[in-house]
């Protein structure tokens, strides 16, 4: 047997070399950094900010165009099964995360694999440095909610929000400010009771249950995350809030 004989380093070249690695690996795709095969079946995945069941949904035409035959998917389940290829899309933190798994002969490399990720969807924005919150204008924010007492979704009217009482606020911040003269919109973040919470996916489903089951569906308690979106026209102690409306509602997990 052939052995390799490896001349002693000084302390000073192993950090040169630790160096040179690490910069090799930082120029490194995500995607190519994540793969890693057995031999047999290989798999990366990547970070998109596309919800799993858009990436789901319009993947599988992208793939197709990219050579692979799609056996069938499920958007709900974040699933596509194709052939040689299994890919699952998922909630993970903020982002999604795509895992395409192969388990065709030969093994796909890196480069394939990387090649059918990139089209999963854009990388997640770089998260901004959270604002500054002013605890006067956050009261006066939630005052200005309880006496306008409902918002909707303008996209779904259907989906909304009924203010009762100061409790209501779980969680309140402001996530980001536009400003221009004698206006100013704010994008908001609240955490609020399911009760007061209507979201029209989740409650048609529990009808249709109830209808077809004829039991009663379990109550609903999980807090909502709600995404809204405040303006205030005027200047100083004359601006008023002129519109509030939901940008986007959903159950916690």
């Amino acid at each position: 047997m052939m052995r390799l004989r490896i001349p002693q380093a000084s302390a000073a070249s192993f950090i040169v070399i630790a160096i040179f690695a690490s910069r090799l690996a930082a120029a490194e795709p995500p995607c190519e950094l994540n793969y890693k095969t057995d031999g047999t079946t290989s798999e990366t995945f990547v970070l998109t900010g596309v919800a799993p069941e858009t990436v789901v949904e319009r993947l599988p035409f992208l793939l197709a165009k990219a050579g692979v035959t799609i056996h069938w998917t499920q958007p709900a389940t974040g699933i596509i099964e194709a052939e040689g290829l299994d890919v699952k899309a998922e909630k993970s933190g903020d982002v999604t995360r795509v895992t395409f798994r192969s388990h065709s002969q030969p093994v796909a490399d890196s480069k394939t694999l990387c090649r059918y990720a990139s089209l999963a969807g854009s990388p997640p924005a770089a998260k901004k440095a959270p604002l500054p919150q002013d605890h006067a204008l956050i009261e006066r924010m939630k005052t200005d909610l309880l006496i306008k007492h409902v918002i909707v979704q303008q996209t779904s009217r259907l989906n909304n929000v009924q203010f009762e009482s100061s409790t209501n606020f779980l969680q309140f911040a402001v996530t980001d400010i536009k400003a221009s003269p004698a206006r100013k919109e704010y994008k908001v973040s609240m955490l609020l009771p399911r009760s007061i919470c209507a979201i029209a996916s989740e409650d048609m489903d529990d009808i249709t249950k109830e209808m077809s089951g004829g039991n009663r569906s379990q109550l609903r308690t999980k807090p909502v995350r709600v995404e809204a979106s405040m303006i205030y026209e005027g200047e100083g102690a004359a601006s008023h809030l002129t519109e509030a409306s939901i940008v986007t509602i959903e159950s916690t997990k």
